[in-house]
């Protein structure tokens, strides 16, 4: 007997099965919504999610169900079918099990049609396969809305199993990959909506197979696949609701990827074109987030205003209001953000409140109120301690106390290191707690926590600084070998950094306080040569030289020395340098060279380099024989020190240059210096007396005199001394004084050129008291014992005068004969007249 559907009309079979189909969707979870398809009327087609956290639930739309042979599609919400009829002519045995068990399915009495189903699928094995199809589907689906997954996966599962071809195979899988996508079996869901894709009729319902196909995608980390997916889904043409999520899917996964231009022009076509206004509303805000984070804040601020005035914006306005606040803090506009941000605050669910408030801290930060970013952070540690701006809250309010100079920071950090952070942030912290040790100079404290740093999990860069300052604190804490082996590691490690200058400048010191030279030498020579644009090259330069200064090498050192000031004219050094420039030549007795450097030095720097200099430019000044810059440089020594620190050999040439050359003062000034010491002689009495009798000082003269006659033996030297005090005595109008002096000078030296000094010196008394006629006689008697180049024309002379003085032309005219012939290269003052007669001018 052919079978018939008299039991339950085929188009009523269908909007049962579509109620039935309604009534089995399920909540799902949910945090950020994403826009979901909706139909004609705006509402939800069969609460297909769109979430973007998973597990969600995705129950076949009512149109996925295929309905029987007969049916034809109808409206889901067609009336439910009324009770079972018994049949109006007999049918077969199975027919009849089919029909009654699909007579309870229709009336939604899923309980009692299941096992009706069981029974007919076990009793009747060759049943049409059509019919089997069928009851195996009805039956997962009575299952499903009972609640028995196991039972309805089962049924389905069968289904898929034993029949290659049916309009049943598409929902089941769907259904199939509905479960496993529920239980977060990803890759199975994959699988069975993959499936449900290509064997569904209806083409909404497909595209829904491939729109959580695409989702499973994502959730097994394929992005590249979930794209392509995503993308064909966008392209396909007529009735679409999957294709504004999808391009939104798409967008996201653009960003994510870094093609973030591409991800731009999904996001602006979504805001350009979606039909739904909160579909819109979240492609501006992303759209607005996205030219944030592109450097593009003005458009972005523009897109996200445009969202605000979307009245279905939804949960998208606290974005977009975060997003406006990141505007002014990626513009730098601090100030503007700090008055705004308490009105958004206030307004925002507490969920997004943590990052309104770390952008108000941080733009104190940025405004170096770092006490009040302090605060800021404080209020989200406190109030939202498990939000995810938390941790870095904690983190930057250490950093705002370390600029603050809050004295509580170190026990502050130690706090936070005792929570026990994850290793990246405890690390930081830890950098940050050096950092502040390092600052404060506290280097006998910075130097373990540096060293605690290696091997943590802190970037290269940072390892390296890290390092490199350990090495800085063990030179401070005078630990040079230590600082040798840290900045031996620190080269060693990381030979590209842009310390290694300075480290090779601070280890070739270290090597110098260990006294390794050739050490040091070595780091500064490769300084030199490798980096020859460091700001360390000054230091490389000052250090070599003074290393080959200690080695001796005067050369090199003044060679190095001369580059320094070459290359750093305006160097710290300068001074040292000159010093030491000028030591070298001095050193190489070159004393005309080394004087200008030696200039330089004292002048640049007194405190540490006039005297050394000093004493080196009137040793030269000396050698040279350079007398008045020698009497500058001594007399500008002098200002400044003790009179008895010039070398006594330098005084002494001086008073004797001095003396010879007439300049009695001077002279008098640098013998008065020389006989106060215990180096000075009884001759540089003796020349100091004579000094200051050619200065006119007679007092003195007599007095330094007397000085050097006490400390003489010698009858000659005795006989010296009197001849000049009397000379003295002679000048100052003590005659009777100066005629004992003259005579004793003669009888301790009876004959030779002392008696005939001294026969002068009475000739000169005599001439004083205006006996000339007796001065002539004297005078006239030298002559005769003596023959002197220079005493003898000059007694002649005098006696010459004093004859003229005396009225005795004649006479005169003959000793003025004997003059000019015996000394005719003798220069005769012209005779002049005067009152008494004639006289020699």
């Amino acid at each position: 007997m052919p079978r018939t559907h008299t039991l339950l009309p085929g188009f009523l079979l269908a909007a049962v099965v579509a109620v039935s189909l309604l009534a089995g969707s399920t909540s799902f979870a949910q945090t950020v919504r994403r826009a979901e398809p909706v139909d004609d009327q705006g509402q939800s087609q069969n609460n297909i999610p769109t979430a973007r956290a998973v597990p969600f639930d995705s129950p076949v739309p009512a149109s996925a169900v295929p309905a029987d042979q007969s049916s034809s599609s109808t409206s889901a919400t067609a009336a439910p079918a009324a009770p079972p009829q018994p049949p109006a002519q007999p049918e077969s045995a199975d027919q009849i099990q089919l029909e009654y068990a699909n007579s309870f399915y229709s009336r939604g009495d899923v309980q009692t049609a299941a096992p009706e189903y069981e029974k007919y699928l076990s009793t009747y094995l060759d049943a049409p396969l059509l019919d089997r199809e069928s009851a195996f589907f009805r039956l997962g689906e009575c299952y499903r809305r009972i609640g028995n997954v196991n039972a309805a996966r089962n049924a389905y599962q069968t289904l898929l199993l034993d029949f290659a071809i049916g309009q049943f195979i598409g929902p089941a899988a769907y259904r199939l990959g509905d479960m496993a996508y529920a239980e977060k079996d990803y890759d199975g869901a994959l699988n069975y909506y993959r499936k449900a894709s290509v064997r569904l009729e209806d083409p909404i319902v497909a595209l829904a197979a491939r729109f959580y196909s695409a989702r499973c995608l994502e959730a097994l980390n394929l992005p590249s696949e979930a794209r392509i997916t995503y993308e064909d889904i966008i392209s396909a043409e007529g009735e679409n609701p999957y294709r504004d999520p999808s391009r939104l899917a798409l967008a996201e996964i653009l960003s994510a990827s870094g093609r973030k231009d591409e991800a731009m022009v999904q996001f602006e076509a979504l805001a350009k074109d979606a039909t739904q206004p909160v579909v819109k509303a979240e492609a501006l805000v992303k759209a607005g987030l996205l030219h944030i984070e592109l450097q593009q804040a003005d458009k972005g601020a523009s897109d996200l205003n445009k969202a605000l005035a979307i009245p279905e914006i939804g949960q998208w306005k606290p974005m977009a209001q975060i997003g406006l606040l990141r505007v002014l803090y990626e513009t730098a506009r601090y100030k503007q953000l700090l008055g705004q941000y308490q009105s958004a605050y206030d307004d925002l669910p507490d969920d997004t409140k943590p990052e309104v408030l770390i952008l108000a801290a941080n733009s104190k930060r940025q405004l170096s109120d770092f006490v009040g970013a302090a605060d800021l952070y404080q209020q989200i540690i406190t109030r939202y301690p498990s939000s995810t701006f938390a941790d870095e809250a904690n983190y930057q309010r250490l950093v705002s106390l370390y600029n603050a100079g809050d004295p509580g920071l170190i026990s502050a950090i130690d706090l936070y290191i005792a929570s026990k952070p994850e290793p990246s942030r405890r690390d930081q912290v830890t950098l940050l707690k050096a950092e502040a040790l390092f600052k404060a100079g506290n280097y006998t404290a910075a130097g373990p926590v540096y060293a605690s740093l290696q091997n943590s999990t802190l970037s290269a860069s940072f390892q390296a600084d890290a390092l490199f300052k350990l090495g800085w604190c063990d030179m401070q804490t005078q630990h040079p070998q230590d600082a040798v082996t840290a900045l031996t590691t620190f080269l060693q490690s990381y030979p590209l950094n842009d310390l290694v200058p300075s480290a090779l400048a601070q280890r070739a010191v270290a090597y110098q306080q260990t006294h390794d030279l050739n050490a040091a030498l070595k780091d500064f020579n490769q300084l030199l040569t490798d980096y020859s644009k460091t700001k360390e090259r000054e230091l490389a330069l000052q250090q070599k030289a003074l290393i080959l200064g200690e080695q001796q090498d005067n050369e090199g050192m003044s060679a190095t020395f001369q580059q320094l000031l070459r290359e750093f004219p305006h160097s710290s050094a300068a001074a040292q340098a000159n010093y030491w420039i000028g030591y070298a030549a001095y050193s190489a007795k070159d004393y005309k060279a080394c004087i200008p450097p030696l200039e330089t030095a004292r002048k640049l720097d007194r405190a540490q380099f006039f005297e050394r200099a000093t004493v080196r430019i009137i040793l030269a000044d000396y050698y040279i024989e350079d007398r008045e810059a020698l009497a500058a440089e001594v007399d500008l020594y002098n200002a400044g020190h003790p009179k008895d620190k010039v070398q006594p050999d330098v005084l002494r040439w001086l008073g004797q240059s001095y003396l010879a050359a007439q300049k009695y003062p001077a002279a008098d000034k640098y013998y008065s210096q020389l006989a106060s010491r215990p180096e000075s002689t009884p001759d540089d009495l003796l020349n100091l007396g004579r000094a200051q009798l050619g200065g006119k000082q007679y007092p003195d003269a007599i007095a330094s005199i007397h000085k050097y006659l006490a400390a003489q033996t010698d009858p000659v030297s005795q006989s010296t001394g009197y001849l000049a005090i009397g000379q003295a005595q002679l000048e100052s109008g003590q005659l009777d004084d100066s005629q004992a002096s003259a005579d004793k000078a003669c009888s301790l030296q009876p004959e030779g050129l002392p008696n005939a000094q001294g026969r002068m010196l009475s000739g000169d008394i005599q001439a004083a008291r205006s006996n000339f006629d007796a001065a002539a006689k004297i005078y006239q008697s030298i002559a005769v014992i003596i023959d002197d180049p220079q005493l003898t024309p000059l007694s002649l002379y005098k006696a010459y005068d004093c004859l003229l003085k005396s009225g005795n032309p004649t006479e005169a005219a003959k000793v003025l004969n004997d003059l000019q012939t015996k000394y005719p290269e003798y220069q005769v003052p012209p005779i002049k007249t005067t009152p008494t007669g004639l006289t020699a001018q």
